[in-house]
């Protein structure tokens, strides 16, 4: 039986599920209770317009090692260095990152590489890329020409938040569906917060909250099925 979702006014505790849970994960702690891991999209006009955003709570090189494949792509990173493969077995602790369609030549790398010293969106010139993820002080800024990444970025922070739930690594929980993250997500994006994730022997329950105020509580949910390693949307 598909279990209560949050915010239901059923128990958790109903059906085959122990009465007993834990409302957090044995790795969330206090900060970790009050951190916040979200994206926060910003869409155009026109669907051409790509999608832009911040996203909170992980790093460009753990994005980066959560993506998948993307044939025929390059990836340039801060050090100059241009990946012509899956990048994640490649990721060092790095600043930014530019992902191209087809390869890069040197002398574009360099363009590139000097765009993005000077403060600009190598997507304002490069028609080729498609995704640009940056560090800031105050979160990573993307861009980006396809809602496929929004998507995978959103799938990595789910999958990133109920590993630290189970305290498990990222790559020990199964990627939700494309359809499972699209339902997910508003608009404007999706928030997951320590204090509205509750973990059950055979299950998780993801509270999932707006973006427009750090306040909002939780309006949906998705369960991640630690037995079948499967999600689940109401």
């Amino acid at each position: 039986m598909f279990p209560p979702a949050h915010g239901s006014s059923s128990s958790h505790s109903s059906g085959n599920e122990s009465p007993a849970h834990s409302p957090l994960g044995p790795g969330f702690g206090l900060a970790a209770m009050l951190a916040t891991r979200s994206l926060i999209t910003v869409r155009g006009k026109q669907a051409t317009d790509g999608v832009t955003g911040w996203i909170y709570g992980t790093t460009v090189q753990a994005l980066i090692n959560e993506f998948e494949a993307v044939p025929s792509a390059s990836y340039l990173f801060e050090d100059h260095r241009i990946v012509e493969a899956m990048p994640g077995a490649h990721a060092k602790a790095t600043a930014w990152m530019c992902r191209v369609n087809g390869p890069i030549e040197p002398r574009d790398g360099r363009a590139i590489c000097a765009a993005v010293a000077r403060g600009e969106t190598p997507m304002d010139f490069e028609i080729r890329a498609d995704l640009f993820l940056i560090a800031r002080p105050q979160g990573i800024m993307f861009t980006t020409s396809d809602n496929g990444t929004v998507l995978a970025i959103a799938a990595t922070l789910l999958r990133q938040h109920a590993a630290a739930a189970l305290q498990r690594r990222p790559a020990d929980i199964a990627s939700p569906d494309r359809d499972v993250v699209a339902a997910l997500l508003d608009r404007d994006g999706m928030s997951l917060r320590g204090l509205e994730t509750e973990r059950f022997p055979g299950f998780l329950d993801i509270g999932i909250a707006g973006v427009a105020s750090e306040a909002n509580p939780a309006t949906r949910s998705v369960i991640y099925d630690r037995v079948t390693r499967t999600w689940h949307t109401e």
